[in-house]
């Protein structure tokens, strides 16, 4: 999908909702501020360095892009889940809605991998633009969106196909 109609797909949603969301009398008022506290000290261990946290509330998962894989640990214990492998330079991580796949971009590798989160296995590797960095679900089009770090595009992925 090229990246000119995938905006143009966009603009009139986004647009909508902007325009239902923003208020209109002002700023809303802030919650009383509360002191934040370490609750929990996790070593997670493991090699390279770490770009982007993805965080899945309901299934208690924590991803974290390192160097050649991503880590997933157990937000509920801190205990290391698996390890999926395979990849060259990771950068983030995004999460279909439906909780059944997950996707990695993958800066070395020009590459979006795409691996189910039960089992953390590699179901399929989707072409890239040069250097996939940050990585997300856009809801409105239900696509999945790797911006490339050095190429100045964007992959836009139909995650029915699993397909640019």
């Amino acid at each position: 999908m090229r990246f000119e109609r995938a905006i143009r797909r966009l603009a009139l949603p986004v647009a909508a909702v902007f325009t239902i969301v923003l208020p209109t009398t002002g700023p809303a008022k802030a919650a009383d501020p509360q002191p934040y506290h370490v609750i929990a000290r996790w070593q997670i261990g493991g090699e390279g360095g770490w770009d982007y946290l993805t965080a899945d509330g309901p299934a208690h998962r924590l991803y974290i892009a390192r160097g050649a894989a991503v880590q997933v640990v157990d937000t509920a214990t801190g205990k290391l889940v698996g390890t999926i492998t395979g990849l060259h330079r990771t950068h983030g991580v995004a999460l279909d809605p439906e909780g059944k796949y997950g996707y990695i971009s993958d800066g070395e590798g020009n590459t979006v991998t795409v691996f189910d989160r039960a089992t953390l296995a590699t179901v399929a590797t989707i072409p890239g633009g040069t250097g996939p960095d940050s990585i997300i679900y856009e809801p409105v089009t239900q696509t999945v969106w790797a911006f490339d770090g050095h190429g100045r595009s964007v992959t836009v992925i139909d995650p029915a196909t699993r397909q640019a």
